[in-house]
C-alpha cells in the first residue's frame, strides 16, 4: 500500500505472439506501508472469512491510498480492506492488481487499474501460491486438480 514520494513503478509483461510489450504504471510515493489480508486457506477457492495478518503502522487521514494487489477475485477481500481504510479519512482509495477474475466477483469493488484480466481459473506463481506450494515459479500458471 502506498500513502501519497519513494517511487516505484509496476510492470507488466503482456505478449502479442512473440513481441512482449510493458505497461508500466507509476506512482511517487512518499512511503509504503505494507499491510496483509487474507482470505485464503489451503483451498482454491476464498473461505469467506477475512483475516488482518498486519495491519497498518501509520495513520493514512488525509493521504491517497493505493493498493496494489496481486489478484482480486470474489472482491470481498478488497471490499472489506477498502472500507476499513475508508474508516481511517484518507484523501482517496485507488486500487491496483495484477491480475482481475471480474466473472468470480460476489461483491462490487471499484478497481482503478488492471494489467490483466483472466478467466475463472485457480492460478499459480509470480508469488501466487496454492496450498503454500508454487508460489516461487517464475511464471504464472493454471492449478488443474
Amino acid at each position: 500500500m502506498c500513502a501519497s514520494a519513494a517511487h516505484f513503478s509496476i510492470r507488466a509483461s503482456t505478449s502479442c505472439r512473440s513481441r512482449p510489450a510493458w505497461l508500466t504504471l507509476t506512482w511517487n510515493c512518499r512511503s509504503t506501508r505494507p499491510t496483509s489480508v487474507s482470505s485464503y486457506g489451503s483451498g482454491t477457492a476464498s473461505s469467506g472469512s477475512i483475516r488482518i495478518v498486519k495491519d497498518l503502522d501509520e495513520s493514512v487521514e488525509g493521504k491517497n491510498v493505493i493498493i496494489v494487489e496481486d489478484i482480486i477475485d470474489s472482491g470481498r477481500t478488497l471490499k472489506v480492506l477498502t472500507e476499513m481504510l475508508r474508516q481511517r479519512k484518507p484523501a482517496g482509495i485507488e486500487v491496483c492488481t495484477l491480475l482481475d477474475k471480474p466473472d468470480r466477483r460476489v461483491t462490487d469493488v471499484d478497481v482503478s487499474y488492471t494489467c490483466f484480466n483472466i478467466p475463472d481459473e485457480f492460478v499459480v506463481g509470480y508469488g501466487l501460491d496454492y496450498d503454500q506450494k508454487y508460489r516461487n515459479l517464475p511464471y504464472i500458471g493454471v492449478v488443474e486438480i
